[in-house]
């Protein structure tokens, strides 16, 4: 966001309930396992319509991370008319073929996650013998101090721990199970799909597999940026990202 406002961008972000400054969902208010991709992308409508009308513009770009990049699309297939470029960063991707056994739907209506289990997970993504900028004390004291900070009752936990909705996790199966979020040939803007050349989330196969399927928009570019994870944005290689991100902004 920083770099974007520094090249002259007007830049909105938005947290989605149950994260960041957002309010939480109560238990009750979960009995139908809200917080899934379609869900936050009615977030994203009345937040759009926010800033459209604030603005006083018609269409407006929109940046999906992750997760964020289901969201992102939902709200692209559902309202082209108001998407003026899209960007899919480390986008969570259609599979080649759906996976006969069905994974066990999760019982919980949240997931706790500590920093130490992030840590985890990036250290599988980063391959052997790499280092991208991005150590364990940073990880965890600072960059896990600042998660943490996200939910005010982290530290009443023991271990401390972030509590989100469980709807990505129901989105990954029902993508596991060959049914995808929302249809890509009814994008219209003009999309980018950006990811670091280790990621594991977004791979060459995978975003190939998506560039293929945005069919409906008249130019699209997918920009694999090397020696970065799913989360390049955080490591050495940032400010590629954050360059080619803009130079795709500033094209006519």
């Amino acid at each position: 966001m920083d770099s974007l406002a520094l090249s002259g961008f007007d830049v909105w972000s938005l947290d989605y309930l149950g994260y960041g400054e957002s309010s939480r969902y109560r238990e009750s208010d979960l009995a139908n396992f809200r917080g899934r991709a379609s869900d936050c992308a009615n977030q994203l409508a009345r937040a759009l319509r926010f800033i459209l009308a604030k603005r006083r513009i018609h269409k407006l770009s929109i940046i999906g991370d992750s997760f964020g990049s289901l969201v992102a699309g939902v709200y692209a297939s559902r309202s082209p008319e108001s998407v003026d470029k899209l960007i899919l960063f480390a986008p969570v991707t259609p599979i080649a073929q759906a996976k006969q056994d069905q994974v066990q739907t999760p019982t919980s209506r949240f997931d706790l996650v500590t920093p130490e289990e992030l840590w985890q997970l990036y250290t599988t993504w980063l391959p052997k013998g790499k280092y991208v900028g991005i150590d364990h004390d940073f990880f965890l004291k600072i960059w896990g101090a600042k998660y943490l900070d996200t939910d005010r009752a982290s530290r009443q936990r023991v271990p401390p721990s972030v509590m989100v909705p469980a709807g990505p996790d129901l989105d990954t199966i029902d993508i596991e199970g060959g049914r995808f979020p929302y249809d890509p040939a009814l994008i219209k803007a003009p999309a980018l799909i950006i990811f670091g050349e280790w990621d594991s989330v977004a791979t060459e196969e995978g975003a190939k597999r998506l560039f293929d399927l945005l069919s409906g928009t008249r130019y699209k570019r997918r920009i694999v940026i090397g020696t970065g994870t799913h989360i390049l944005q955080l490591e050495s290689s940032r400010h590629v990202l954050y360059g080619e991100v803009i130079t795709f902004l500033r094209e006519k």
